[in-house]
């Protein structure tokens, strides 16, 4: 995953085989084994959730983060007991002009300190305002990532 490395994280899977040259299988075990720090989960709105747009509700893509965090092999994951594991829509914001949203989030996420006033959610909304007129709300509409701390308290 090619964004992890811009935005100064680590693919600790980027030297194995997969479909495409940043992207591999991996089994919950060996991930145990690498016992990352953060964790992310790519979706897309082909994948399980039908993330991005057209969805308003955050609950199936929590159900996704729950699950990753519940798997008892992944339990003692430095990622799953800090809380680090973030699930993203990669159909969005790893494609074209949204590869600049997405690297914003990655960012966030891996120096939390350092980018402390970064916003990636406003930074999505300035891309649809400035350059596609668009009248969408992403505080409103739309589930683009998901982490406890984006939707404390649900939609």
């Amino acid at each position: 995953m090619r964004e992890c490395e811009i935005a100064g994280g680590r693919n600790i899977a980027a030297s194995l085989p997969g479909p495409t040259k940043w992207s591999a299988k991996v089994s919950p075990e060996w991930v145990a084994d690498q016992n990352p720090n953060i964790i992310v989960k790519t979706e897309s709105m082909y994948g399980e959730t039908n993330m991005g747009y057209g969805l308003d509700d955050p609950s199936e893509v929590k159900a996704i983060r729950e699950e990753i965090m519940n798997r008892d092999v992944l339990a003692e994951v430095n990622a799953v007991k800090n809380g680090s594991v973030y699930i993203i829509d990669c159909g969005h914001l790893q494609i074209g002009p949204g590869h600049l949203i997405g690297n914003a989030y990655y960012a966030k996420w891996f120096h939390p300190k350092l980018f402390e006033d970064l916003d990636p959610a406003a930074i999505h909304q300035e891309y649809l305002d400035r350059f596609h007129h668009l009248n969408f709300n992403v505080s409103e509409h739309g589930v683009f990532v998901y982490h406890p701390e984006k939707y404390p308290e649900g939609r």
